[in-house]
C-alpha cells in the first residue's frame, strides 16, 4: 500500500533566523516516510541552495525524491513564521516552485492521496491534482486556509471530490456556516457526501464524523507542560490518523494515537525530526509492519 502526498514543501523562517523544512504536505509525507509507510511524495523545489538543501534533507532520510520536480525560474518556496506565546502567524512567500507543480506519470498503485488547499492557489498545481485523482482508491483533503491564498467557492468544491475532509473549528465557521456543533458537523458531513469528517479541536482534542454512524468518535488530549511550539501538530495528527486508515485500524485506536503523536511534536522547534529515534516508541508501541505497495 501507498500514499501519495501531493502539495508544497517549503522552509518556515523563524524569527530567530533560524529555517526548518515544512509545509503541510511535506511534514505528512515526512512522517509517514518515518513510519516505513511507502509514499509518493509529489513537489517541487526551485534550482537554488534551498532547494538542494531540501533534497539532501530527503534523501539523507530516504524519502523519494522520483516526483519532487526542478523549477528552473521559481524559487524554493518559503514561509516567514512569527511566533506569539507558541502559536504561529505566516507570512507566505509567492509566486514559487510549488506553484508549478506538473503531474507526474506514478508507477504505483495509490491507496490514499492527500493534499491541503495551499499548492492550489495557482491553476497549474490544481490542474495537476486533478491528474492524480483518478489513480486514488480514497482522497484526503486537509484544509489549510491562508489569506489571501482561498476562497470559499472553490475550498467547497474541492471538498466536495474529496473522500475524508480534515478542518479545524475556525476553518469549520467559515466553511459551515455555523459555529461547530454536532449538529452542524453531520450537515457538513452529509452535504459534501463525505466518508468521514475529522474536526480538530486544538487542546480540546479531536472527533471524527462517519456516513456510516450516528456517533462522533472522540479523543482528548494529556495536559501538556513541556510545549515549545505547536507548528505542524495538525499535520503530525494527518500522518497518523493516515496510516490508521492503511492499518485499518479501529477509530478510537487511530484518533488516541494521531493525538499522541501530535502531542508529542509540539514538545520539539518546527513540525518534524531528523531524528529516526523520534519515531521509535511509536512503531514499538504500535507494533507497526512496514507498508508497501505494490509495482503495477
Amino acid at each position: 500500500m501507498t500514499a501519495t502526498v501531493f502539495g508544497e514543501v517549503l522552509f518556515d523562517i523563524f524569527s530567530d533566523a533560524h529555517a526548518v523544512a515544512g509545509g503541510a504536505p511535506f511534514n505528512v509525507a515526512w512522517h509517514l516516510n518515518a513510519f516505513d509507510v511507502d509514499v509518493n511524495f509529489v513537489s517541487r523545489v526551485g534550482d537554488d541552495d534551498k532547494g538542494k538543501q531540501l533534497l539532501n534533507m530527503m534523501d539523507k532520510a530516504e524519502l523519494a525524491t522520483t516526483n519532487v520536480q526542478i523549477d528552473n525560474t521559481r524559487p524554493t518556496g518559503y514561509v516567514n513564521v512569527d511566533l506569539q506565546n507558541g502559536e504561529p502567524t505566516y507570512t507566505i512567500g509567492e509566486n514559487v516552485a510549488y506553484d508549478a507543480i506538473e503531474a507526474p506519470a506514478l508507477k504505483n498503485t495509490c491507496n490514499v492521496l492527500y493534499h491541503g488547499t495551499l499548492a492550489l492557489r495557482s491553476q497549474a498545481s490544481a490542474q495537476a491534482l486533478e491528474s492524480l485523482r483518478a489513480s486514488a482508491e480514497l482522497v484526503f483533503m486537509d484544509v489549510n486556509l491562508r489569506e489571501p491564498y482561498w476562497d470559499k467557492d472553490t475550498t467547497l468544491k474541492l471538498a466536495q471530490k474529496a473522500d475524508w475532509l480534515k478542518i479545524n473549528a475556525d476553518e469549520f465557521r467559515i466553511l459551515a456556516d455555523a459555529d461547530y456543533s454536532e449538529e452542524a458537523a453531520y450537515n457538513l458531513l452529509t452535504s459534501l457526501k463525505l466518508q468521514g469528517l475529522l474536526v480538530t479541536l486544538g487542546d480540546k482534542g479531536a472527533c471524527v464524523y462517519a456516513a456510516e454512524q450516528s456517533q462522533c468518535s472522540k479523543v482528548v488530549p494529556k495536559v501538556q507542560d513541556n510545549v515549545i511550539d505547536t507548528v505542524g501538530a495538525g499535520d503530525a495528527f494527518s500522518a497518523v490518523f493516515i496510516m490508521g486508515l492503511l492499518n485499518n485500524w479501529p477509530m478510537q485506536a487511530i484518533l488516541a494515537r494521531a493525538q499522541a503523536f501530535a502531542s508529542h511534536i509540539v514538545t520539539i522547534t518546527g513540525a518534524t525530526s531528523t531524528d529516526a529515534e523520534f519515531y521509535t516508541p511509536f512503531k514499538q508501541a504500535w507494533q507497526m509492519e512496514p507498508l508497501t505497495c505494490e509495482q503495477e
